[in-house]
């Protein structure tokens, strides 16, 4: 990363998107209201912040709690800049989160993510907690893909990992 960082050129910010499911507590079980969405960090999907383990998979086990109402689409665009002046090298990132229940109900969405959450080989599906949610989310996204006429697994747009 040291080197990638020296040879960072001025002209050509980095821009890197990446998404991933989250879940949240229910609003009935919420401690607190400074983050009911857990966009600052998420206990729910990744369990206790002071014992996350990157790379290691998600280390909170699955919570009574998950149906589609608790589960989010977490996106985040990550961009990194050298400042002209200076050399610095600025990290923004800008995270969304949107909910499932209104995502499914897009036109050929339920039917396009489920079919990406099928392809992610294993690494990728431990990497982005995949075992805490795939039955649920997978059985509510194809039952709206079929309402909405989509195949199981049915695909049109790629959304890429």
């Amino acid at each position: 990363m040291e080197r990638f960082f020296r040879r960072m050129p001025l002209d050509k910010p980095v821009i890197r998107n990446n998404y991933f499911i989250q879940v949240v507590k229910p609003s009935d079980i919420k401690v607190t209201d400074i983050d009911p969405e857990e966009l600052g960090w998420s206990e729910s999907t990744n369990g206790a912040e002071d014992e996350f383990v990157h790379g290691h998979g998600h280390s909170a086990e699955p919570a009574a709690y998950i149906a589609p109402a608790t589960l989010r689409l977490r996106t985040e665009r990550q961009t990194l800049r050298r400042l002209p002046r200076t050399g610095a090298i600025i990290f923004g990132i800008r995270t969304y989160l949107f909910k499932m229940e209104e995502l499914a109900e897009e036109r050929g969405v339920a039917g396009r993510l489920g079919s990406a959450i099928r392809s992610w080989p294993d690494d990728v599906g431990m990497y982005k907690g995949r075992k805490m949610y795939r039955d649920v989310l997978l059985r509510y996204l194809d039952e709206r893909a079929e309402r909405h006429g989509q195949k199981k697994g049915q695909r049109g747009i790629r959304i890429r990992t």
